[in-house]
């Protein structure tokens, strides 16, 4: 198969299979917290205040992780070095191996930032959910439950933010790349 063609498949099917599955675990992770959102207003209308501030810091928190693999498909697909190097080559032999290095870290990249997103999407719902909970069960609390919660979603993203930086190393600045495309004599 020539190199440049193996090189656009992987970029359109990574690009698309991160945002489409990339998008799945933050919807979930919004979707319980909204509904526990709703319910925690609906036991306590007079803290309604305070319980919608929660809910929209946790879900800017939660939607962060469909916002990472949003960014790595787009790069995919309009910042590709890959891509660009192979444009760029076209036509000469020996670009088989180089190819085969960018193929691959094109999967990967997407692979990684969405699966790495997935645990912190929905460890984040269903934490924000249950913040909700226990703002509407014990509202003079607030101060400790918002608090926990804040710095829990914190150290929640912390893999996503971590899968997000190996997805930009593989696009990047991958080492094998550098490599296969110096013994190519880019």
């Amino acid at each position: 198969m020539d190199p440049l063609i193996l090189v656009g498949i992987a970029s359109v099917v990574s690009s698309g299979l991160t945002i489409a599955i990339g998008a799945i675990s933050p919807a979930l992770g919004e979707g319980r917290a909204v509904a526990q959102g709703l319910h925690a207003i609906a036991q306590q209308p007079d803290e309604a205040g305070l319980i919608s501030r929660t809910l929209f810091v946790g879900l800017a928190m939660i939607e962060s992780t469909a916002i990472y693999c949003f960014v790595v498909s787009m790069i995919l697909i309009f910042a590709n070095p890959f891509w660009d190097f192979m444009q760029t080559h076209a036509g000469q032999s020996g670009l088989q191996d180089a190819a085969l290095i960018g193929f691959t870290s094109i999967l990967i990249a997407g692979v990684t930032i969405t699966t790495g997103s997935i645990g912190s999407a929905l460890a984040e719902g269903r934490s924000v959910a249950q913040a909700l909970d226990a703002l509407a069960r014990q509202p003079d609390a607030s101060t400790s439950i918002t608090r926990t919660l804040f710095v829990g979603l914190a150290m929640m993203e912390s893999p996503a933010i971590f899968a997000f930086v190996v997805s930009m190393l593989l696009i990047f600045t991958n080492p094998f790349w550098a490599d296969a495309i110096s013994r190519f004599g880019g």
